[in-house]
């Protein structure tokens, strides 16, 4: 998460006239090799690698827990699984007292959002706090995926 505070303060130490807009792209159980902007084939990924070409990417970095749920909590709160409380299946949900990135962003006065596929991404797991609007998009499937 240091590397994500620093991305960030820029954005949380702006003076009142220019406001940075601060857009966190996550893709969950995605290897960076199969991204363009990852070390993959460029034409893989071309709409990403064009954003990415303008935006602030990290080459090394590691996800802090195996699955989904443990892995953006401490993405949003920048603390390990053991420290957030949200570790495994039986643990329930993200307390409201763990501070997240959303939280300090909609409290310094940017309007936040949350757009996820994802249905961990959820309130039920706690990890919505601090958006001020969440939309669950449908889930695009190849014809062909199981």
């Amino acid at each position: 998460m240091a590397a994500c505070a620093a991305l960030f303060a820029p954005a949380l130490g702006c003076g009142p006239s220019v406001r940075p807009n601060v857009l966190l792209i996550v893709l969950d159980t995605t290897r960076a090799d199969r991204c363009g902007v990852g070390g993959g084939p460029r034409d893989i990924t071309p709409e990403l690698d064009d954003f990415a070409r303008d935006a602030v990417t990290f080459r090394d970095a590691w996800a802090p827990a195996g699955w989904t749920a443990p892995t953006h909590a401490s993405l949003f709160t920048g603390l390990r699984p053991e420290h957030h409380g949200l570790w495994f299946d039986d643990r329930g949900t993200l307390p409201l007292d763990r501070v997240t990135l959303a939280e300090v962003l909609r409290d310094d006065g940017y309007r936040t959002a949350c757009f996820t596929a994802n249905p961990v991404i959820s309130e039920e797991l706690g990890l919505v706090q601090g958006f001020e609007r969440v939309d669950l998009l449908p889930q695009d499937r190849p014809d062909d995926a199981p």
